[in-house]
């Protein structure tokens, strides 16, 4: 499996598609920020211009892109690489478990 795994809207894998939600930008930021401290992620940055948010733990880089598309459609896409040598496919279980929780609370 890849070091550096990343979601789109063209993904051939599930898992790897764009996950639309029915709320407000700053509702799934929110949400997104929740749950990524659950998962143990600290926030680096945040950038509202582009609607990107950047977390880091000892494991893995993540950036999340959240694009309001509607007033009440939002879009998440996930950005993760993992920062050890064996990945052993701990980044899609990882985006797979993200989204189980984004779904959850959205």
């Amino acid at each position: 499996m890849p070091r550096i795994l990343e979601t789109s809207e063209r993904a051939q894998i599930d898992l790897l598609k764009t996950r639309w939600y029915k709320n407000n930008y700053e509702k799934v930021k929110q949400e997104v920020k929740n749950v990524s401290t659950k998962f143990g992620f600290k926030v680096n940055g945040e950038d509202d211009n582009y609607g990107e948010i950047s977390f880091s733990s000892k494991t893995f880089l993540m950036t999340v892109k959240i694009y309001q598309l509607t007033a009440i459609e939002t879009s998440v896409d996930i950005f993760i690489e993992c920062l050890k040598f064996l990945e052993l496919g701990k980044n899609s279980k990882l985006i797979e478990e993200f989204y189980k929780e984004l779904n959850k609370v959205l």
